[in-house]
């Protein structure tokens, strides 16, 4: 949302898009605003998602979850790993 801030406000002001501005960026989006549009993101994910879901047949589904359970053993897997490696 910073980034989408930046932007905005560096069309308001007429400078460059992608100009570094992180120090001049005082201001930000109201708390409501980032609130209303993750909850927008979200509603369209999940009516993509339900969308792309609703066409698949029970044994896709199977192997999907098949797949997301081996994916998410594997990222735990990375992240033990991971930390265990700092810490030599």
């Amino acid at each position: 949302m910073d980034y989408l801030y930046s932007a905005h406000t560096n069309l308001k002001n007429g400078t460059a898009i992608a100009m570094a501005n992180s120090d001049s960026a005082t201001g930000g989006f109201s708390e409501s605003v980032i609130i209303t549009v993750w909850i927008l993101f979200f509603a369209a994910f999940t009516l993509l998602a339900q969308w792309w879901l609703k066409n698949k047949t029970q044994g896709q589904l199977t192997r999907y979850m098949q797949i997301a359970v081996l994916a998410s053993f594997t990222v735990w897997f990375a992240l033990e790993v991971n930390l265990t490696l700092k810490e030599l």
